[in-house]
């Protein structure tokens, strides 16, 4: 094909995204929607057909998957990992688990082909990370207690990518049954893989890339990491793995090092384009007309996949000790199939796992998953508090009943009692104020107020009456420490309408955060960005002052 028709189709493709994307993200929708429905509708059959070369940019798009995998790698690395509670960890675990289980008995039920039933179980584990952490960052929820737990399944589930695409090349390999010889062949080749990119990487490339000075010489880092992903993605698929696992496993070794939050931050906007276009060749595969003709049966199977996904995911952080509200939030938000469905599904269908129909079946109801959760995951909150109320033998909003009057209601509350609330309490309490309650949906935070000698109380401190149930109408002192801006105004404005007395402070992630506050009613509000550039500066002149 002609260099300059593929460019034509490219810019196509890439404009109609931008469109697309922008009149999404205006309705404060993720624009990753528009990128699909641009494929969609311009390219692949029953489309406009304003895009003619839909595999050729399908390959240059794979590129964009190598390069997402070698940055959440980076992102991932075990370092972090180690990082992680031992109850975020189980969560992933369990999530990771747990569903392809139950779906593979579900296949097995409806007398699906043994190797089907286990394809589409690893397939439709997988939740989109793209779609999730894109909405979570734009509404501000990434640290509440819903984004926490999302993002652990999320990292679980990725790295659950490289055991399922390994255990879809062995039946592709395998035929009709399971071989020793091939298993053992697939798990040393991954090995050696593993064992190659450390020692490449360790004892040459980052050694390389300690001779340049990185804020001189951007372009190595870039250099680095666009070489790295390419050549450890050629090696995966030279040894019979998908190419992107290789690009993964390079990235979570090299963030380990020093280098790894400035690599990231440097092919962002390479993975940007070639995203892009990943998703909207994805969008290519599908077929418009043939979803129109057959809508009942996508859109019911789709509704069965996303219930018993939210099932499952509710019951797995239930387990974990959440509350049900952020249970059922947290369930809704990765109900959905993920991007790295099409991944497998590709490569099942190259190696005759799955037929043509099967494929473009997997790939309408990804899609139409991803279109459907991406206009509920900013109303999951509402939603899981609704369905508890339905459930609750209260419906105020709370999760627990609490035996203290209203009469007695402590003077001060802390609202939120992360990592912020924690400092809060430890001044107001090493000041002499125990008097405390500390309203929060967080069952650890809360065990942790409790050991502090506070009151405390599980809810939603955006519901009014949560708040006028635990006494906010007494409070001379709200100190709300939550992350979450939408939350703090909320709980700002039920605050002035319960209590107009009461002295209010609220932490502000941003600066730009800070007239909203203002304008809700809040008397003093601490900028982190402004009370970070405090604390740097006196750090400096306190060190060139004893200098």
């Amino acid at each position: 094909m002609d260099f300059w028709f593929l460019l034509t189709d490219i810019g196509i493709l890439l404009t109609a995204a931008l469109v697309l994307g922008a009149l999404f993200m205006k309705l404060k929708l993720n624009p990753l929607i528009g990128y699909l429905l641009a494929g969609v509708f311009l390219g692949g059959p029953g489309s406009l057909h304003f895009v003619k070369s839909p595999h050729e940019i399908e390959v240059i798009s794979e590129l964009g998957v190598a390069l997402l995998l070698f940055s959440l790698g980076l992102e991932f690395s075990w370092n972090k990992i180690k990082t992680f509670s031992h109850s975020i960890i189980k969560a992933g675990i369990l999530q990771v688990l747990v569903t392809p289980v139950i779906i593979f008995s579900i296949g097995l039920v409806f007398k699906l082909e043994f190797r089907l039933a286990i394809f589409l179980a690893l397939a439709l584990t997988l939740s989109s990370t793209a779609t999730v952490l894109r909405s979570l960052i734009g509404q501000g929820e990434i640290d509440s207690a819903h984004g926490r737990n999302v993002t652990a399944v999320l990292l679980f589930q990725d790295i659950a990518v490289v055991p399922f695409t390994i255990i879809i090349s062995l039946l592709i390999s395998s035929g009709e049954a399971f071989e020793i010889k091939n298993l053992l062949f697939i798990l040393i080749s991954v090995l050696a893989l593993v064992i190659g990119l450390y020692a490449l990487l360790n004892k040459i490339a980052i050694p390389i890339l300690s001779l340049f000075t990185l804020e001189n010489n951007r372009e190595m880092s870039i250099l680095l990491a666009v070489v790295i992903s390419i050549g450890s993605a050629w090696a995966a698929h030279r040894i019979g793995i998908s190419p992107a696992i290789g690009a993964f496993l390079a990235g979570m070794i090299l963030g380990s090092s020093s280098f790894a939050t400035q690599i990231t931050a440097d092919v962002s906007p390479l993975r940007v384009v070639f995203l892009t276009l990943f998703f909207g060749s994805v969008g290519m595969v599908a077929d418009p007309i043939w979803i129109a003709n057959n809508i009942v049966f996508v859109l019911a199977l789709t509704i069965a996949i996303l219930v018993i996904k939210t099932i499952i995911s509710f019951l797995v952080f239930k387990i974990m000790n959440n509350t049900i509200a952020i249970s059922l939030s947290s369930a809704i938000i990765i109900s959905q199939i993920g991007e790295f469905a099409f991944v497998l599904s590709t490569i099942a269908k190259d190696g005759k796992l799955i037929s043509e129909d099967m494929h473009q079946i997997l790939f309408s109801v990804t899609i139409l998953s991803i279109l459907m959760t991406a206009l509920v995951i900013k109303d999951s909150s509402k939603i899981g508090l609704a369905i508890h109320k339905l459930f609750s033998k209260k419906s105020s909003g709370y999760i627990e009943e609490q035996t203290e009057e209203q009469s007695n209601a402590p003077k001060i509350f802390l609202l939120g009692f992360g990592p912020s609330g924690k400092e809060v309490g430890t001044l107001l309490k090493d000041g002499g104020y125990t008097n405390i309650s500390v309203i929060d949906l967080n069952k650890t935070c809360l065990n942790d107020a409790t050991a502090y000698g506070f009151k405390a109380y599980i809810g939603d401190i955006r519901q009014l009456e949560v708040l006028q149930h635990f006494g906010i109408a007494k409070a001379e002192l709200v100190i709300i420490t939550v992350p979450s801006q939408e939350a703090a105004l909320q709980a700002i404005d039920n605050i002035r309408r319960l209590n107009p007395k009461a002295y209010i402070i609220v932490r502000s992630r941003y600066q730009v955060s800070v007239k909203s506050f203002e304008k809700a009613g809040a008397h003093a509000i601490i900028n982190e960005e402004t009370a970070v550039g405090k604390d740097l500066g006196e750090k400096s002149l306190g060190y060139l002052v004893n200098l």
